[in-house]
């Protein structure tokens, strides 16, 4: 595509009777050149697990073509059917607080699961595979509205930690890249610093298990409570340089 497109999204399978000929007759009036179809009705494209239904997009996709208007179909990935949360409940993402979100917005499931994973490729290799050829197709829309929840899933903490060890390698050298230095945010072991989620008001869980100290009332001058445990190794360590010191390790 050689020029900026206009258009808007189009869902014919909102309709209760919707008449193709007369919609793009107006979208042609209007000088739309582009619109978008397909995306969040996974439910739509597969009813049942591993049963599909695609064609329903085609008298869509032939009218757009007749009327020399593009095509961006999306992917259904963000808002999941009932049927794949009930089988694997394990998919739902959590708050900061450790609470599951339950089934029935959108963007309401964690992404790292296998069982997410195998599921959303399967339904966009269906759906693609089925349409890739179609003359209206001008390109793709990969998921919708990335970043409206931030998950806080246990396995999505530790896969972030995964990448930073592949990406900076050590400690030392992701305080120098990320600056850490800011708000005494440098780490100073072989774990990541920062706090995984808050489990209450008042108690934080740290990489490692140990939690953040609980500030007590009844403390005096703002000392914590002596019951609190900090952060194994926390100010102990001297600062490592940018290439060397310890490597970065996952959360045990």
């Amino acid at each position: 595509m050689d020029r900026i497109g206009f258009g808007a999204a189009y869902y014919a399978e909102y309709q209760r009777r919707p008449d193709l000929e007369a919609d793009f007759d107006l979208m042609a009036k209007a000088g739309f050149s582009v619109i978008r179809v397909g995306e969040s009705v996974w439910s739509t494209w597969e009813p049942e697990d591993g049963r599909f239904e695609l064609d329903w997009l085609e008298p869509v996709l032939d009218a757009a073509h007749r009327h020399h208007i593009g095509v961006i179909l999306g992917t259904p990935t963000y808002a999941v059917p009932m049927w794949l949360t009930r089988r694997y409940p394990e998919i739902a993402a959590e708050t900061a607080s450790g609470h599951r979100v339950g089934w029935g917005a959108r963007q309401e499931v964690n992404f790292a699961p296998a069982a997410y994973r195998f599921h959303a490729e399967r339904v966009i290799r269906q759906v693609v595979g089925r349409y890739r050829d179609h003359p209206a197709i001008t390109g793709y829309q990969v998921d919708n509205e990335p970043g409206l929840r931030l998950l806080h899933n246990t396995d999505v903490f530790e896969k972030f930690v995964d990448w930073l060890r592949r990406r900076y390698g050590t400690v030392g050298r992701l305080n120098e890249e990320w600056g850490l230095a800011y708000w005494s945010h440098g780490c100073r072991d072989g774990a990541i610093c920062g706090a995984r989620r808050a489990t209450s008001s008042r108690s934080t869980t740290w990489p490692g298990g140990a939690s953040r100290p609980n500030w007590s009332p009844s403390s005096s001058a703002g000392k914590p409570a002596s019951s609190a445990k900090s952060p194994a190794g926390a100010g102990s360590s001297p600062r490592a340089s940018p290439t060397s010191g310890p490597a970065l390790r996952t959360p045990s």
